[in-house]
C-alpha cells in the first residue's frame, strides 16, 4: 500500500495519497502555527488505521519544519493525548502564569484576563481577585472529574477502534456491534421511568411550543437578528417571498406594487379567518375594530360581530373605541393587528389595518458550541464579548448593502 503525505497549500490541507483516498487534514495557518481543524478518511478505508497514520505523518512533517499546531479536530486531539511525544508541538495559546492570583500551576491567557477585568467585571460589585480565585477553585474541583471522564471516553474509543481493526471492511452495524457496545459499557440498560420537575423557567421555554432559532454567537449580525426575531411582519414576509404568486401583474420590484399588496392583504385576511374566525362573518369585510366590555367587536356592513372563540382576544393598545393595536392568541402564540389609518397601507384598508405582526422565533439559542469553533483564547474572548453585548444591549453590527 503506497502512501505519501503532501502539504497541499492551495487547499490548506495535508493529504495522504492512498489507494481509495486521499485522506486529509484541513488547516489554517497563523504564522508558524497550524490550526488543524478537520481530519477525514474515505469511508471505504475506515477501521484500517489510516487516520492514525495520517495524523502521525502530519505531525512529523510539522516538527521537521519547526512549526506548531493547535489541535481543533477531536481526532487529532485524541491522538496527541495518547502520544505525549507530540505534546511539545501544541501551541498553548499565548497563556501566561497567573500565580499572583491563583497559586502555582494555573495559567490565564492575558487576553481573557484583560477582557474579564476591564469589560465584564466593572459594575458587578465583584473584585477581580475574588472572581479569579473562585474560578480557579471550581477548576481544581472539577478538572479531575473531567479528566476521568475524558480518560473513560478514550478507553471506550480504543476498544471500539480495536473491534473495527479486527474486522476491516466488515462495517460496524448489526447485533454483533451492539453486543460489543453493551459489553464495554458504551450502551447501558434502559432505566426505570422517571420525571423531572422544574421551577423558575420562562413561559416561552416551559409552555409555548413555538419556533426556535439557533445561531452562532460569534457572528454579531446573526446574533442580533435572532435576538430581534421574536416578532415579525406577516405583510413583509408575504410581499418579499414567493408565498404570494407574482403572476398577473403581482410581481416584486424596486417600488411598491399595489396589486401585490392587495394579494398580501387578502392572504392575511384568510389567515385571520382560519385562526381567529368571527361569528357568521369574515375579517375580509371588517371596517373597524374596537373593544367593548372586555371583548373584541368587529364592525362590517353586515353589522357587528365577535370572535367565534372570545378567549382568543388577549388585549389592545390605545382607546377602546379606536385601538391602535389588537392582540390575539392561538395555542400560546400571539398575533398583533396594527391599526393606523394614516399609514400608507392602513389608509387604503377598510379597517385601517397597516400590518400583522406574528410572534415568530419565541426563543433563540445563542450557540457557543456546535456551530462555533472557539478553542484559542482570542476566539473565546470574541464570542464572550458578543454575548456580553447582548446582555448589556450594546452589541452592534454594521451592514452595508451593495449600492451599485
Amino acid at each position: 500500500m503506497s502512501e505519501a503525505l503532501r502539504d497541499n497549500a492551495e487547499r490548506s490541507r495535508f493529504e495522504l495519497e492512498i489507494a481509495g483516498g486521499p485522506a486529509f487534514i484541513s488547516y489554517r495557518r497563523v504564522g508558524q502555527t497550524l490550526w488543524l481543524d478537520h481530519a477525514e478518511v474515505p469511508a471505504a478505508l475506515g477501521g484500517r488505521g489510516v487516520g492514525r497514520r495520517l495524523v502521525r505523518a502530519t505531525l512529523d512533517l510539522v516538527r521537521s519544519r519547526g512549526e506548531h499546531i493547535v489541535p481543533r479536530c477531536p481526532f487529532v486531539t485524541w491522538f496527541v493525548r495518547g502520544h505525549p511525544e507530540y505534546a511539545d508541538l501544541c501551541d498553548t495559546g499565548g497563556t501566561a502564569p497567573g500565580d499572583e492570583i491563583t497559586g502555582a500551576g494555573v495559567e490565564i491567557a492575558p487576553v481573557l484576563r484583560s477582557f474579564i477585568d476591564d469589560e465584564v467585571i466593572p459594575g458587578t460589585g465583584i473584585a477581580p481577585e475574588r472572581f479569579w480565585q473562585g474560578l480557579v477553585a471550581l477548576l481544581r474541583e472539577l478538572a479531575p472529574v473531567n479528566r476521568t471522564l475524558l480518560e473513560k471516553r478514550d478507553a471506550l474509543q480504543k476498544r471500539i477502534d480495536a473491534w473495527h481493526e479486527r474486522r476491516p471492511g466488515a462495517g460496524g452495524f448489526g447485533a454483533p456491534y451492539e453486543a460489543m457496545l453493551r459489553e464495554i459499557g458504551y450502551l447501558v440498560p434502559e432505566g426505570a421511568p422517571f420525571t423531572i420537575e422544574t421551577a423558575n423557567v420562562d413561559p416561552e421555554i416551559a409552555r409555548i411550543a413555538g419556533p426556535q432559532l439557533v445561531v452562532p454567537v460569534s457572528n454579531a449580525r446573526y446574533a442580533l437578528n435572532a435576538a430581534n426575531a421574536r416578532w415579525g411582519s406577516l405583510y413583509d414576509a408575504l410581499y418579499g417571498t414567493d408565498v404570494v404568486p407574482e403572476s398577473d401583474g403581482a410581481g416584486r420590484g424596486e417600488r411598491y406594487n399595489p396589486q401585490r399588496g392587495a394579494r398580501v392583504i387578502a392572504y392575511a385576511r384568510e389567515f385571520l379567518d382560519q385562526y381567529f374566525p368571527l361569528h357568521s362573518a369574515s375579517h375580509r369585510d371588517a371596517t373597524a375594530y374596537r373593544v367593548d366590555g372586555g371583548r373584541l367587536v368587529v364592525e362590517s356592513a353586515a353589522g357587528e360581530r365577535g370572535l367565534a372563540e372570545p378567549a382568543a382576544f388577549a388585549g389592545y393598545q390605545g382607546p377602546s373605541a379606536a385601538p391602535t393595536s389588537i392582540l390575539l392568541q392561538h395555542h400560546g402564540l400571539h398575533v398583533e393587528l396594527r391599526i393606523d389609518r394614516g399609514h400608507p397601507i392602513g389608509r387604503d384598508d377598510a379597517a385601517g389595518i397597516s400590518d400583522l405582526l406574528l410572534e415568530a422565533a419565541v426563543t433563540t439559542i445563542q450557540d457557543l458550541e456546535d456551530s462555533v469553533a472557539a478553542v484559542h483564547a482570542d476566539d473565546k474572548v470574541h464570542v464572550y464579548r458578543n454575548w456580553l453585548g447582548l446582555m448589556t444591549g450594546s452589541l452592534e453590527a454594521r451592514v452595508e448593502k451593495d449600492r451599485s
